[in-house]
């Protein structure tokens, strides 16, 4: 039998409102996304700089303690996660707004663009410059059977 608080879904109201704004924005149009990435650049570049230097001071840290020391940002840009090891990437940092069902919308940074994943369609299904290094993308996770 479950406890009272493994039976909750969502333990605040913070939290229902922050995941719902991730799958809101994650179902809008390419357009409207990268509308949200340039009003918040500023915080995306300042957020993508701040990782690096975390990342390469706390070569140990787990996933898990990289997204506690930013969850406040996450909550504030509207992204779920960092991810350095992004299917079909490599050399990138993805600022991942949902993954869900195998399916993930986000946004791309690297300083290395001939190292942009090649569209395919089991796989890496959209990408779309932004600029800077920046970019959008939409991917569809291979199922393993």
């Amino acid at each position: 039998m479950k406890s009272k608080d493994e039976q909750k879904l969502f333990t605040s109201g913070k939290q229902f409102s922050y995941i719902k704004r991730i799958d809101d924005l994650g179902n809008r149009s390419d357009d409207e996304l990268i509308d949200h990435f340039v009003k918040l650049k500023p915080q995306f570049n300042a957020l993508k700089e701040e990782f690096i230097k975390f990342r390469n001071l706390n070569k140990d840290d787990t996933d898990l303690q990289k997204s506690q020391k930013f969850m406040n940002t996450y909550y504030q840009l509207t992204i779920s996660d960092i991810n350095e090891y992004l299917p079909f990437t490599r050399n990138t940092l993805a600022f991942v707004i949902c993954n869900m069902e195998n399916n993930a919308v986000g946004y791309l940074y690297t300083d290395k663009k001939n190292e942009i994943p090649v569209m395919d369609p089991g796989g890496m299904l959209f990408i779309r410059e932004i600029g800077n290094g920046w970019y959008l993308f939409k991917m569809k996770n291979k199922k393993k059977n």
